[in-house]
């Protein structure tokens, strides 16, 4: 019963991943149409526009904001419901076991391997790094043992300033 539900939950976190790279890519997209839509050109036929010392309207582009990928992915970790996972099936109450999100980025120093959780790790739903690869894979890029996650050694280490989040059922 227990596989049941965990393959449940697999192809709901399958589900889920899907819709958040896809809400992450129409954000950056309508920042970059929005940010391109700002920049007016004049269209001077001479390319002499301006007079001499003074640049002219041509150089007057606006500065594009920049989007941080630690803003997306904390935009999308809000989404991730935070609920206990009945295992037993059915409709009762109690016995569940709860989605943890754990922000790692502290440890990441570009050279560590192994991040500490503040759970047990039961099951690892997801993986993610702002760093490639940003969506890591179960047993080839990542191994989990107690508490700990550790990284494939054939990976670059998360480098300081990067993200790294891990969601994961309470083991």
């Amino acid at each position: 019963m227990a596989d049941k539900v965990m393959g449940n939950v697999r192809i709901g976190m399958s589900q889920e991943k899907e819709m958040m790279m896809a809400e992450m890519d129409a954000l950056i997209s309508q920042k970059v149409q929005d940010a391109v839509s700002q920049i007016r050109v004049r269209n001077g036929i001479d390319g002499k526009d301006g007079k001499p010392g003074r640049p002219g309207k041509d150089a007057e582009i606006p500065e594009i904001p920049v989007i941080k990928e630690e803003d997306v992915v904390a935009k999308v970790l809000e989404k991730i419901p935070k609920q206990p996972l009945n295992r037993r099936g059915g409709s009762g109450g109690g016995g569940g076991s709860t989605v943890i999100t754990d922000d790692l980025s502290s440890q990441a120093n570009g050279s560590t391997y192994s991040f500490s959780t503040t759970k047990t790790i039961g099951t690892a739903l997801i993986v993610a790094s702002t760093q490639f690869p940003t969506i890591l894979r179960p047993t080839v890029d990542y191994t989990t043992s107690g508490t700990t996650l550790t990284l494939n050694s054939s990976l670059e280490p998360i480098q300081t300033g990067q993200t790294l989040i891990v969601v994961f059922v309470e083991g």
